[in-house]
């Protein structure tokens, strides 16, 4: 099953006109930095998701065609959640783009998000009792640095319950949670309660990528075999040496053309 929101997205024109409604898929929860710089020491990732669902206007550069007023209109737009996912990937914004500047700037801001019980269920329309969207963390991936250049790490919690820090080559266990959660963090990753992990994955090749290795692998062969039998055509056209030229033929050949 893939891992997706539902999502219902509606504007509306500023005279109160419904301009367009409809139900979509999102992959990945993108959430964009939209509160005011006055909670920015108290920033949750739960605040993000309720900006993410507000009602908000569209600059003039945004603007939409309202097919009962025949003009563009800075219209309202709102997205609602209908169906949370079992595996729920939420990537938080860390890189703006400035209009004024034309510069891309690296946003620092520490967003805090829980290990365990990050309840959706008041923004969430539709679910019932046996998959209630509440969410553990079980993954973050970090970024340091810039654009011009970064570094990546991860954080994985393992079976035992403790968490992992990955940073290339080095692995550390038994890692603070509070050190989890970092303004360095980039994507977070959380599984909602009701799903069973199994503890012993199938890393199995799909029968979908074997069938199309194996016939790579046949074309590839066949195309070997191709080769094998040109080389071996052109070595005995080359041992049979150069040909045998009747000196009588060349000498009548050059009569012929000297009478004409």
């Amino acid at each position: 099953r893939m891992d997706r929101f539902s999502y219902i997205g509606q504007a509306n024109c500023v005279n109160a006109f419904l301009m367009s409604t409809g139900m979509n898929v999102l992959y990945n929860f993108d959430l964009q930095r939209k509160l005011v710089k006055e909670n920015e020491n108290d920033i949750t990732v739960l605040k993000c998701i309720e900006k993410y669902c507000q009602m908000e206007q569209l600059e003039e550069t945004e603007m939409w065609f309202c097919n009962r007023c025949k003009e563009h209109v800075r219209a309202w737009k709102q997205f609602h959640i209908y169906r949370a996912p079992p595996i729920l990937i939420v990537h938080l914004k860390r890189f703006h783009y400035s209009a004024s500047t034309h510069r891309r700037d690296k946003i620092d801001t520490f967003i805090d998000f829980p290990l365990s019980g990050l309840d959706l269920t008041s923004e969430v329309m539709h679910w019932d009792a046996e998959s209630k969207p509440i969410y553990d963390c079980y993954a973050v991936s970090n970024h340091y640095g810039g654009l011009g250049g970064g570094h990546y790490t991860a954080y994985g919690l393992n079976d035992d319950g403790t968490w992992g820090h990955y940073d290339d080559s080095r692995v550390s266990s038994n890692v603070d949670p509070k050190d989890v959660v970092s303004s360095a963090a980039y994507v977070l990753y959380y599984r909602r309660r009701d799903i069973v992990c199994d503890s012993t994955p199938d890393f199995s090749t799909p029968d979908a990528v074997q069938n199309y290795t194996e016939q790579r692998n046949v074309a590839r062969i066949d195309s070997m075999d191709l080769d094998e039998r040109r080389s071996s055509s052109s070595s005995t056209m080359a041992d049979c040496g150069p040909a045998v030229v009747d000196n009588e033929d060349v000498e009548d050949g050059d009569e012929y053309y000297n009478k004409a």
